[in-house]
């Protein structure tokens, strides 16, 4: 058992060790084969019906699995100082499975499927985790009622999750620490500005609305355009479906603003206004950005920092695409929301794990592999990679690891290809899990003729 395992399960309280014992093995079969369904990642008839029992088990709930995940992505916290928690939603279509019970109705009245709301916590560039995620269907006599559902306290409307995911962040900080809370337009709401934050998290949210301004004619916008252009930005624009990889040049502007409420006299925040210069008119996708904050804008590098902060949102996405395209959540068959969600609980650890290798090979490419990968994993993926028998002394750098799993996944690593991305990673660490569990078999063996 790898020790990536027990340090993820080791929180889930159970209370049952055989419910330890399983949940240990089915995270080892769906890292190892994630994209495949449930009973190709168990191999065997027994350990299928084994994992189909843990997830009916009500023991076994998802929010005891996630539970423990959030906990041992709490250890990982304790020696940062300062972190983004990035919360958004997606959803998960499940039309064509009749007989799931759960779901409820998504962009359409005749889409059936989940909700999905996660809150990633990243530090210098590494994912740690989870610390709160919630799934669930939208109420079928529900839907069409928009005007109705805005009347509502806001405790009872689905927006609610901004600021309970918010709640949930700031559980996570220790005094020392400090907390960024990062959002997209979705979570343009004066209800989130007014909540009462701990004074070491702040928000980053991107804005939606053009607001009124309070003892003003003027909205939002109208002040904008009237400022100055304070300084400029290069950022990298990542790939995405057919959109290619470029880096853009924002300029920036920023100011303190009083927004008009009715829940309140006035509420102050700064804004940031950071807009992609010389943007081709073809450029659909050019970056324009409003970003409201409660951190202090003193000068240029304090607005800078803010918008290099808000670039990392789209990590949120990347995990929320690893679960659909790499776990293949939507193709789970799976008959009622227990086993589904509990299913789902066990992949957001997989699909974690595979993206923190995948972006801590970026960042800290000279660190020892060894900070994910265990001794007789790294021996065997070098030895199968180089076609040898004898493993280096010295375990290789996690940029070397993962280039060595991508172009086993094949990755071919010319010169324009980029950085491995998580599919080949995927496929590599399927090769190579046959190979490591022989490895360990054979090295024994050698061990024992000695």
């Amino acid at each position: 058992m790898s020790i990536w395992i027990s340090k993820e399960t080791k929180n889930m309280c159970f209370s049952d060790k055989r419910l330890n014992r399983r949940a240990e093995k089915i995270l080892e079969a769906l890292s190892e084969n994630s994209a495949g369904s449930i009973p190709e990642a168990c191999n065997t008839h027994t350990e299928t019906i084994g994992a189909y029992r843990f997830f009916d088990n009500e023991k076994a709930s998802s929010e005891t699995i996630m539970q423990g995940f959030y906990l041992a992505t709490k250890e990982r916290m304790t020696s940062q100082k300062e972190f983004l928690f990035i919360s958004d939603s997606t959803s998960y279509v499940f039309t064509d499975r009749k007989t799931l019970t759960g779901t409820g109705v998504l962009r359409n009245f005749k889409a059936r499927g989940l909700i999905m709301h996660s809150t990633l916590v990243v530090a210098n560039n590494v994912v740690l985790g989870l610390v709160n995620q919630k799934s669930w269907g939208r109420k079928p006599e529900d839907y069409g009622k928009k005007i109705e559902r805005k009347l509502l306290p806001i405790e009872q409307r689905e927006s609610f999750k901004w600021i309970e995911h918010m709640r949930k962040a700031q559980e996570f900080l220790s005094e020392n620490q400090h907390g960024i809370y990062i959002c997209d337009r979705e979570a343009d709401m004066i209800d989130l500005f007014m909540e009462n934050r701990h004074s070491n998290l702040d928000l980053l949210i991107r804005s939606s609305y053009n607001r009124r301004l309070t003892g003003s004619r003027l909205k939002l916008q109208d002040l904008l355009n009237n400022l100055p252009v304070m300084g400029s930005i290069d950022i990298s624009i990542n790939r995405a479906g057919k959109r290619k990889p470029r880096n853009a040049i924002l300029e920036l502007k920023f100011a303190k603003v009083n927004l008009f409420s009715k829940k309140s006299s006035t509420v102050t925040i700064n804004v940031i206004e950071a807009r992609e210069k010389n943007a081709a008119d073809e450029l659909l996708d050019s970056v324009d950005w409003r970003l409201f904050t409660t951190m202090e804008l003193n000068s240029l590098e304090d607005t800078i920092k803010c918008v290099k902060f808000y670039t990392q949102r789209w990590l949120i996405e990347r995990y929320h695409f690893t679960l659909k395209s790499g776990c293949k959540i939507e193709e789970l068959q799976l008959e009622s929301d227990k086993r589904m969600f509990s299913a789902i609980a066990m992949y957001c650890i997989v699909a974690w794990r595979i993206m923190a290798i995948t972006y801590f090979a970026r960042h800290e490419s000279n660190k020892p592999s060894k900070e994910f990968f265990d001794k007789h994993e790294w021996e065997a993926l070098y030895c199968f990679y180089n076609q040898t028998t004898v493993p280096p002394k010295t375990c290789p750098s996690i940029k070397q690891a993962v280039l060595m799993l991508a172009k086993l996944g094949g990755f071919l690593g010319r010169k324009g290809d980029g950085e491995p991305g998580m599919k080949v990673l995927w496929r590599g660490l399927r090769r190579l899990e046959g190979f490591i569990n022989a490895y360990v078999l054979f090295s024994k063996r050698t061990e024992r003729c000695v």
